[in-house]
């Protein structure tokens, strides 16, 4: 039983941990060379939300209840940018409002490639529950081993 909880605990670390981590990585780029600037909600739909695509009249973000907000921006050039704002896994709660202003860093040498900067501190608490849940899994695995307890 105990290395069912653990393994339970490991998978789900590594389902929150890894694409926190991945999303981290990408801010990192390009907070190396970023400025910010204010953008606007535009929408609070996925674009995944067209229906159809994947079975019949329902879409994937729609099954997981997801909400990919579209934030548009001024690049340092003039045009206006857009950026998706993707949640690092699948117990995201951060809503946007449209009409809403949030804080964009964007790369100045690549203006298109860009975050919202609310999703840093996000995606920093995500890795960490997805590190502390995969260290319980070891824990368990580990105490479940030095005891000698059955599988």
């Amino acid at each position: 039983m105990i290395y069912g909880f653990s393994m339970l605990f490991l998978v789900l670390g590594l389902l929150v941990g890894v694409p926190a981590l991945r999303k981290i990585m990408y801010m990192f780029k390009i907070k190396k060379n970023s400025g910010t600037t204010l953008g606007n909600v535009v929408s609070t739909k996925s674009a995944m939300n067209t229906g159809g695509w994947l079975m019949g009249d329902v879409s994937a973000s729609e099954i997981v209840n997801h909400q990919r907000p579209l934030v548009t921006y001024q690049s340092p050039q003039d045009k206006e940018m857009s950026v998706e704002v993707i949640a690092s896994n699948f117990l995201s709660t951060r809503k946007y409002k449209a009409g809403e202003s949030v804080e964009v860093a964007y790369d100045l040498s690549e203006p298109w490639r860009a975050y919202v900067v609310r999703e840093w501190t996000a995606a920093n608490r995500d890795l960490w529950i997805g590190a502390v849940m995969s260290i319980l899994g070891v824990a368990l695995w580990i105490v479940g081993r030095v005891y000698n307890l059955p599988f």
